[in-house]
This record gives C-alpha cells, structure tokens and sequence, in this order.
C-alpha cells in the first residue's frame, strides 16, 4: 500500500493553490510508473479540487483558490490514483494543512 503526506503549507498565488507532498509507492505486481494524484482543500464552507502528478517521491497539485479562503488552517483530503490493465487502486489520506499566500 502506497504511504503519503501533505507538506503542511499549502500555497496560494495569484488565485491558485499548491499543494505538495511526499509519496511512496506501494509493492505489487503491477506496478504504475506514472500515479495521478487528485485534492481536496476546504477551509469553512469553502471546498475545491485540484489535480496533479507523483514524480517519484514527491508530488504536486494545483487547483484554483476560492476569493473567500484566508491564511490559516484548513482541511486537506489526497487521493492516489493507480491503473494498470491488471489492477485499479486509490488511496486516500486526509490531514489539517495551513492555507499560506505569498
């Protein structure tokens, strides 16, 4: 099973949101080289997604930032898409982040 983490900021500029983390790739049989990666963040009522890539161990995500986010803390949820014609995986992980703009 593949293990991950939100970096604890999340970044925002300019209308946009970065999230990043760390990402270590399950065992199997059907290994995928290249993973997606799709996010969650919310803070209050305020919810959006954003989608990226795992680069080895690391990867990144970005979506575009609700007007009515504010620096400070927010929920984050990660998935971990994995598809290969023999297998189909997802793991998901949730953990408290800080909203930070530059």
């Amino acid at each position: 099973m593949p293990k991950s983490e939100f970096h604890p900021d999340v970044k925002i500029s300019d209308g946009t949101f970065l999230a990043t983390g760390s990402y270590v790739q399950g065992t199997g049989v059907d290994f995928d080289p290249r993973p997606n990666v799709c996010v969650m963040i919310e803070q209050r009522e305020f919810v959006e997604r954003g989608a990226g890539e795992i680069q080895g161990t690391f990867w990144s995500a970005s979506g575009p930032a609700p007007e009515q986010w504010t620096p400070g803390p927010a929920k984050a949820t990660g998935v971990a898409i994995s598809l290969t014609p023999h297998t189909r995986d997802a793991y998901v992980w949730e953990q408290e982040v800080r909203l930070v703009y530059e």
